[in-house]
């Protein structure tokens, strides 16, 4: 039972919102077998041809997504990072800032290409010591979190913002 649960969750990375909410929802009133036929049309709709190979090729998405992201309270699918890497896969450049004066450590991923988009960029960052993964706080993809003042945010550490600009900017 805690396998097909765990199975059924870790597509919400790449389900629309409605059965985003039937994955997240009470699964607890369903049956083994309405799970595992929930599960079934879930791939049979993605890849009528060949619904298992594409599961298959899901799943090794995921494993990888939970060493890489995964921690001692989270699935690697339940974090920001390990989502959009299963969701858009791995980014072309990263861009580390884990120790800049004034700032929370942050991550910039940046997509040459992803879902038929150019120059896509996700800005995650640890807002607290405590945490254990990055939150995803900007990003230019449609339908992603998108924050105008993200660098602003990302430099309020320690009393207030920083003014130095970053190499892009400058240009």
């Amino acid at each position: 039972e805690d396998s097909i649960n765990y199975h059924l969750e870790s597509l919400i990375p790449i389900a629309s919102s409605s059965e985003a909410k039937i994955l997240a929802g009470n699964k607890n009133k369903l049956t083994h077998e309405q799970k595992e036929n929930y599960f079934a049309y879930f791939w049979e709709n993605r890849e009528r041809e060949d619904p298992i190979s594409a599961w298959i090729a899901y799943k090794k998405k995921v494993d990888e997504a939970d060493k890489k992201y995964g921690s001692r309270i989270k699935r690697g699918y339940q974090t920001d990072m390990g989502r959009v890497f299963i969701k858009y896969g791995k980014p072309n450049d990263v861009t580390e800032k884990l120790n800049e004066q004034g700032a929370y450590p942050y991550v910039i991923w940046h997509y040459y290409r992803a879902n038929n988009r150019s120059n896509v960029m996700f800005v995650f960052y640890q807002s607290t010591a405590v945490a254990e993964d990055f939150e995803l706080i900007h990003s230019t993809m449609q339908g992603e979190v998108f924050n105008g003042n993200w660098k602003t945010t990302v430099n309020s550490r320690v009393g207030g913002g920083d003014s130095r600009l970053d190499d892009e900017e400058r240009k």
